[in-house]
């Protein structure tokens, strides 16, 4: 498991969530005796930022101003 998981090419964000559904996956696997225990060991821990929010803002300050002026000039209206 440690080979795959340090093997893999995805960003900070995404292997941290692999790593996440890789123990959930193997917890249940454990809980319903399928295996005897999981593979992924505790000391497999996720890279460094993975749990950092993403940047979910579209566009820039200016861009926003822009829009919005857009908007008003659009109805008539003053900024």
């Amino acid at each position: 498991m440690d080979v795959f998981y340090s093997g893999s090419t995805l960003g900070i964000r995404a292997k941290g969530k692999m790593l996440e559904k890789l123990r959930t996956f193997f917890r249940f696997a454990a809980n319903r005796e399928w295996i005897s225990k999981s593979p992924v060991s505790p000391d497999l821990k996720p890279p460094i930022g993975s749990s950092r929010a993403a940047n979910k803002v579209p566009f820039t300050d200016e861009q926003l101003a822009d829009i919005i002026k857009a908007c008003h000039d659009s109805q008539g209206l003053e900024a």
